[in-house]
């Protein structure tokens, strides 16, 4: 008798437990959700708005172009922004002063073969 008054017992306090947790669920849900309606009437209407931002709107990807030869530039056919693929001239630079510097180079080359010849004549 005692076991079966026990177990009734066991089961009473379990059933009355989970009715308390139940009702401090369902509490704390109805204090955390707001008082609003859950439903509304369907209504057709045009939806307007404007966003107003400011900023700056730049490329996604910048490369300088810089020569490893110093100079004027000659011919420019693309401006900043333009699109250019593989293979297109960015700029020529005027080369008159590089061949100048050259034709001087190889003079001065001439000249010391020419001195080189002489010497080993007079050796």
């Amino acid at each position: 008798m005692k076991k079966w008054f026990l177990l009734v017992a066991l089961l009473g306090a379990g059933f009355g437990g989970y009715s308390a947790w139940n009702h401090w669920q369902k509490g704390k849900l109805a204090a955390a959700s707001p008082d609003r309606p859950t439903t509304a009437t369907v209504e057709l209407r045009d939806i307007n708005f404007a966003v107003n931002a400011a900023g700056e709107i730049g490329p996604s990807e910048q490369v300088s172009v810089r020569p490893e030869i110093n100079g004027k530039i000659e011919v420019l056919p693309v401006d900043i922004g333009d699109r250019v693929k593989k293979g297109d001239l960015l700029f020529k630079l005027d080369d008159k002063e590089l061949q100048q510097q050259r034709s001087s180079n190889l003079t001065d080359i001439e000249k010391a073969r020419l001195e080189l010849a002489k010497a080993e004549r007079e050796a």
